[in-house]
Order: structure tokens, then sequence, then C-alpha cells
């Protein structure tokens, strides 16, 4: 039978999370303090907080640090367990993290082939010296990275597992979907597709976190997502990464292509998260993992 959860383990969980939030966010806040004088002082020039700037590259560091030493501190003290606890495992972390990566291929090159072949869009390459696109790509790599490292430790991490633990399956997966479409509300050209759409975004990845029991997979889910729209020029969640490869240029944006938020405001990508969520959702129960919408006891 699956483990029943009352009232008292839910309002656990939700206060372990709220307070979880509270205290990542204030800690955050206050760490950037510093780093935001420095900015001012010295990075002016460069203060465009574009993906491969001084304040993305440094914040997004400073971000994850806090991210960390918070949720060892919930982990350790407050749960009394280890890293395993929100699914950072070693064991195949690598083909995790590259089925990840290929999820996420597939899904910016179906959106792209379709834009292409429907006439919505035209592809260009622009032709630039190697140096010039290994240093960006490298610089962009590793401050993408260490951001998908930071966010999916908050929602795929630390969140989605207490809510496990304390309410069931498929309300963690919702709840923490939802909270992780709220932390996009405020982004740049944000429509209400592209919330939706971000919140299936959340569902997907927590089922590859819980089918694959790692958080290598959303890691790699949502780095490789990031990368591979802005190779092919699409905004994503509203901005823009200042120096691709490709051109891809929209005729005109509309609800196939998406708006200026990028395809997470187009219903491609909502079929496409639809149709994959409830593959990993059936692959899921198939094995066993949902008994009655519960964790297996």
């Amino acid at each position: 039978m699956g483990k029943r959860f009352g009232f008292k383990s839910m309002l656990i969980g939700i206060i372990k999370v709220v307070s979880f939030i509270i205290t990542t966010w204030i800690l955050t806040r206050l760490a950037l303090i510093p780093l935001s004088a420095v900015s001012a002082k010295y990075w002016s020039k460069y203060d465009g907080r574009g993906l491969n700037e001084p304040w993305f590259l440094t914040s997004t560091i400073v971000m994850l640090l806090v991210t960390i030493i918070v949720s060892f501190l919930f982990i350790r003290f407050i749960e009394k367990k280890d890293w395993s606890y929100i699914r950072l495992r070693t064991d195949n972390k690598m083909k995790h993290f590259l089925s990840g990566i290929l999820f996420s291929l597939i899904i910016v090159l179906v959106f792209t082939f379709i834009t292409i072949i429907t006439n919505q869009a035209e592809l260009n390459l622009r032709l630039k010296p190697l140096d010039n696109i290994l240093f960006y790509l490298a610089l962009t790599l590793f401050g993408t990275f260490v951001a998908v490292i930071n966010e999916e430790m908050i929602s795929r991490g630390y969140v989605l597992k207490t809510f496990e633990s304390h309410i069931n399956l498929i309300s963690a997966v919702v709840i923490s979907s939802a909270l992780f479409s709220l932390f996009h509300f405020f982004r740049p050209e944000i429509t209400l597709l592209g919330f939706f759409n971000i919140f299936l975004m959340g569902c997907f990845i927590a089922s590859l976190c819980i089918y694959y029991n790692s958080l290598w997979a959303p890691i790699g889910l949502h780095l490789g997502w990031n990368l591979f729209l802005y190779f092919f020029n699409f905004p994503v969640s509203g901005q823009k990464y200042p120096n691709p490869i490709f051109n891809l240029k929209y005729k005109g944006y509309s609800l196939l292509t998406g708006s200026k938020f990028g395809p997470e405001d187009s219903i491609i990508v909502t079929i496409l998260l639809i149709v994959l969520s409830a593959y990993i959702y059936v692959k899921i129960k198939n094995r066993g993992k949902i008994i009655s919408g519960s964790l297996p006891s």
C-alpha cells in the first residue's frame, strides 16, 4: 500500500520548504549587496547583466554557494540525512546527466525543425573567429551550468524531496512545479502561456528526477534546454545570448513560434511537454514507483 500522509505531516513539510526558500532568499540578497557595490564601481560598462558578463558569472557563483550552505544545514540538521536526500548521487551521474541533455536536445530540435518547415523562421550561420566562439561558449557554459545547479538544488532538490516526504508524489511534483513557475513570473516578456509552459517544464523535469532517482538528469535537461536555445538564438525566459553561433530570425511571433519570451510561449512546446511528461509518468508507474498516487512504503 502507498504511504498516507496526515495534515500534521503536510504542515511540517510546508513549514520546512517555506523556511528553506526564505532563508536562501535572505542570505542570497545579503551576499549580493557587496557584490553589487563592486559591480557598480568596476564593471559599470559591462552591467547589462548578460550571460557572459562579470555580474552574471560572479552572482551565480555567490547564489550557488549560498544554496549549497543552506541545503547542507537543512539536510544535515533538520532532515538528518546526507546529500543523497536530494538525489545528488554519484552513481551513474554521467548517464543521467546525458539523458537529460538528450531530452532537451529532442525538444529544441523538434521545435526548430517545425518553425523552419512552416516558414516561421529562417536559420543562418554566423561565421566568427574560432577563438571568439570558444571564449563566449566557455563563459556561457560555465555561468549557465552554475545557475542551473543552483535552481535544481532548490526546485528538484530540497523542495521536491521534502514535499514527497510529507505530502505525496503527485502533489509534490505539482506544487514544486508551481513554485518553479512562480520564480520565473517576473522575467521580461512573460505571458500566460509561457507561465503555464514553465509549470509543465517543471512537471517534466520533476518526473525525470523521480524516474532516474537522480538530480543529475534535471541538471542535464535544464542546462541543455538553455544552451541549445541560446545556440539557435532563441530567447530563453525573456533573455537572449548576446553572441549566438546561429542566427535564427523569426518572421513573426505567433502561437506556433512563441513570443519575445521564447519558445516557452509556443503551443508546440506545450504539446511536447505534455507528451513527454505523460511518457515518463507511465514509465514511473510501470516501474511501480506510484501506488495510488503516493510514495511506496
